[in-house]
């Protein structure tokens, strides 16, 4: 609720839950009486409403989209296509991660015309984002090539269009992808057995103001309905605990990877053995190798990293607050508990030794440095080789600190 954090959403709640949906849920009666009825494309028609919806939306969505974005690859990824993406909050983090994407945004007009403004904060990397007009609910051919996207996105989106418009839209997405493309579908959804879970629910219930034809989504809804359109490969999860659940096409983010937590209560975290299970008592050697089985096998997973001694508490939420508030895991950083090492009686350098949290970026950087030290210290060990003082100019064993 604070509005200089990078996680604010009080304009979230104070412009579009507190002004458009809460006005809208006092129409929900007559709303299934068939009294009245409204539609999203009816409803963005008037300027303000688009405009005041669009930029409340936003910093809620550049939230989600990191999260999504941890568990969907972007690897390969040049083309994407974000369908009712509405400010482009999930495109711009998407440029913002891989600076050889480009991405289109169809939206209608006038969210298009706010989605424009709002992009545009995000500096240089909004040059790499277009908006092109789409109302969704027509079955169209969309106005991008055939077989020309690496990844379709469709988030918020299919729980906002009547039932019967939501075929026609998964063709076209088959249609718009390259073979071996994706397609993600994120939205609030209970599960199969219709019980829960509550907040998934409310939250569909306030669209049915603005989407009174629309489906109850689930999880084996969209699954075939995604399979009618072409769609072959599914795999689904929670995003937002209790809330929200992504299916795709190809998607490389299931749960059913052993590494993997569920990440039921917040970000997805992956959770590996500590280095005392690798069998060797030396220190050193654990701990370079721990960081090299990471660089090697898990180099894209997460944004940042930490390894922490058995007995130091780590409150992992706190942690990734201040990490998305004041740093970016696609910058090197070396974040612990300094404490000099001395690999030889001439020299030595400040070490992190019992809490170490480095970014994703230069995990992915230190890959070839962290096979030199670990065969290094392993060499030290057994007194085989004089020591490696130095691995790249201004950078410690573990390519710790950026050059100046």
């Amino acid at each position: 609720m604070v509005s200089s954090s990078k996680a604010f959403y009080g304009d979230y709640l104070k412009y579009q839950i507190g002004r458009l949906f809460y006005a809208r849920m006092g129409q929900l009666l007559p709303v299934l009486k068939g009294e009245e009825t409204l539609n999203y494309s009816g409803w963005f028609s008037d300027p303000e409403v688009a405009a005041s919806y669009t930029m409340a939306q936003h910093n809620g969505s550049l939230a989600t989209a990191k999260a999504l974005f941890r568990r969907v690859s972007l690897d390969h990824v040049q083309r994407m296509l974000d369908v009712g993406g509405g400010s482009g909050a999930f495109s711009v983090t998407a440029v913002q991660r891989v600076p050889s994407l480009f991405a289109t945004v169809l939206e209608l007009p006038a969210v298009c015309a706010e989605g424009r403004r709002l992009t545009a904060a995000a500096g240089p990397a909004a040059a790499r984002v277009e908006f092109r007009a789409l109302d969704a609910t027509e079955p169209t051919r969309w106005p991008v090539e055939e077989a020309s996207q690496d990844l379709v996105l469709m988030s918020y989106l299919c729980g906002s269009i009547p039932e019967e418009a939501l075929l026609p839209l998964y063709r076209n997405a088959f249609g718009a992808l390259r073979p071996g493309g994706r397609l993600v579908v994120h939205d609030f959804m209970v599960e199969d057995s219709k019980d829960g879970p509550a907040l998934g629910a409310y939250w569909a219930l306030q669209h049915v103001t603005v989407n009174p034809q629309g489906l109850g989504l689930t999880p084996s809804g969209v699954a075939e309905r995604l399979a009618a359109a072409g769609f072959e490969v599914l795999e689904q999860s929670d995003l937002i605990a209790r809330m929200t659940k992504a299916d795709g096409m190809g998607w490389d983010g299931s749960t059913d990877d052993p590494d993997c937590a569920d990440g039921s209560d917040g970000p997805p975290i992956l959770s590996l053995h500590g280095d005392v299970d690798l069998g060797f008592l030396y220190n050193p050697i654990r701990a370079f190798l721990l960081w090299r089985y990471l660089a090697v096998h898990h180099p894209i997973d997460c944004d940042w990293y930490a390894k922490v001694d058995s007995d130091t508490f780590l409150n992992l939420w706190a942690l990734l607050q201040r990490l998305d508030t004041y740093f970016n895991g696609t910058q090197l950083h070396y974040l612990g508990s300094l404490k000099p090492a001395q690999p030889s009686v001439e020299e030595s350098f400040p070490f992190a030794v019992n809490s170490i949290v480095i970014s994703g970026a230069l995990l992915r950087k230190a890959r070839t440095w962290l096979s030199l030290c670990f065969h290094d210290v392993i060499a030290r060990r057994h007194q085989t080789v004089q020591p490696l003082t130095a691995l790249e100019p201004g950078a410690s064993p573990l390519g710790a600190y950026q050059e100046e």
